[in-house]
């Protein structure tokens, strides 16, 4: 796992917004680094940012249960979710 969050992390430093879900996968999980919910926040908002779907539920469940450094707001996790809906 640690090889494979090593090259999530390069292309989600570089803007690829799968990678940066990816990468905010990894440091939810702890998979192949320390676990670090914070960052994990910080690439799940980067790639929602850029609008890949499941970056922008992911990130709007932090601001639904108020978890991961990212306090607990209803209407962030609403406007996040609502052009899925």
């Amino acid at each position: 796992h640690a090889e494979a969050a090593r090259y999530f992390k390069l292309a989600a430093d570089q803007g690829f917004s799968q990678a940066q879900y990816n990468i905010a996968k990894c440091y939810e999980n702890g998979e192949g680094m320390v676990q670090d919910s914070a960052k994990a926040a910080h690439y799940y908002s980067l790639a929602a940012d850029q609008g890949l779907a499941t970056a922008q539920i992911d990130y709007g469940n932090c601001f639904q249960m108020g978890g991961m450094g990212v306090p607990q707001e209803f209407f962030q996790f609403c406007s996040l979710l609502q052009p899925r809906c």
